[in-house]
């Protein structure tokens, strides 16, 4: 039996695609290894990892060896990087997916596959209470090459959840990625500028060579080099004419040039792109509030909320627009679904520090 009958029946589905894949795709991807396998689970909002020695051990359905931590992990004596590790739908239900791309660049080997499911979001979508995220297709795909997994192959066409297949490039350029993501999230832009100008691997593809500019826009960007910000942006769109990301970037250059309408059409197109991308629907909020449309900009920030119903920053964006326009059930709905309080409790959950929003 696939299921338990107390799983709901999203819950159902997921546990049943997830036992798919593992027939389908997974199991077969063992034929021609002999190496570790790892999968990653998320349970309890925290990922869990579990390490078999051999293929023929995970196939012969013996228990793993599992652990709570990345550091548990790979700091124990007998551990040895994995040939296959596979994550299928919980990028999710963990409150730093980030940290666990970082440990698929460190425990896979050179040459390496990872295999990672996500669900497919969509604007508007509602999440359930306790999940922390849904992240869009290039969202994912990003965090993939970042931490060194290239070769990407997208497979399946399913409306509902996305699968994608890498192989780990194993140089030393996907530790400078990851060294720069880390500290641009910290607001350290010198130390991320520093991080990819000591990259001296050659960058394996136009998707890393991508991801390279988009980092450099952004540290120019919080160092206040609007200029440099906008070539390194123009430059990702040039390698990447879909890249919702960097058409968010163009849009938040032009609005700080005071550029409202470019801004608009650039967060618009990204939007047409990747219609679940929060920064883009952040970006459209700050845009309908500059121009005095506040209904309009609670209606973007909601669903960037809902998306990323943890984010302290968009909690406290919500509920600021949410009373000025008055829309006390809409504020009241959000924080029962998905925080289980009353809206005259939930100043406490923005004191926590905010996340990135892209």
């Amino acid at each position: 039996m696939l299921t338990s009958p107390m799983l709901s029946r999203p819950e159902q589905a997921i546990e049943h695609a997830r036992e798919i894949i593992k027939q389908q795709l997974i199991i077969p991807l063992m034929e021609d290894l002999s190496g570790p396998v790892i999968e990653i689970q998320s349970t309890e909002h925290t990922p869990s990892f579990h390490y078999w020695n051999t293929p023929d051990a995970f196939l012969d359905q013996c228990d793993p060896v599992s652990y709570a931590s990345v550091e548990e992990l790979v700091g124990t004596s007998d551990f040895r990087p994995a040939q296959l590790a596979f994550w299928l739908f919980g990028p999710g239900w963990v409150a730093a997916p980030a940290e666990v791309h970082r440990f698929l660049s460190q425990s896979v080997v050179s040459g390496g596959a990872v295999v990672v499911a996500c669900e497919t979001p969509w604007s508007g979508k509602i999440l359930p209470q306790g999940k922390f995220a849904e992240y869009t297709t290039e969202e994912v795909t990003a965090a993939l090459v970042r931490a060194g997994f290239d070769e990407l192959a997208e497979l399946t066409g399913s409306p509902t959840f996305g699968l994608w297949q890498g192989t780990h490039q194993g140089n030393s350029a996907r530790q400078q990625f990851l060294r720069a993501e880390s500290l641009l999230a910290q607001g350290d832009w010198a130390g991320a500028e520093t991080a990819l100008m000591e990259i001296s691997d050659r960058l394996g593809s136009i998707h890393a060579v991508r991801e390279y500019a988009l980092l450099v826009a952004a540290y120019h960007d919080l160092a206040g080099r609007l200029p440099e910000a906008l070539a390194a942006l123009s430059e990702a769109l040039k390698l990447d004419p879909q890249c919702a990301r960097a058409m968010c970037g163009l849009g938040r250059i032009a609005a700080l040039n005071g550029d409202l309408q470019s801004a608009e059409e650039f967060f618009k197109a990204a939007l047409d792109h990747q219609p679940a991308l929060v920064a883009a629907l952040y970006g459209r909020a700050a845009v309908c509030e500059a121009m005095n449309d506040l209904k309009g900009a609670f209606k973007f920030i909601s669903t960037a909320a809902e998306l990323r119903p943890h984010n302290a920053s968009l909690i406290v964006e919500l509920e600021r627009l949410g009373l000025q326009t008055g829309c006390h059930g809409e504020l009241s709905q959000f924080f029962l679904q998905h925080h289980g309080v009353t809206l005259s409790t939930a100043a406490s959950l923005t004191t926590s520090p905010p996340t990135p929003t892209c």
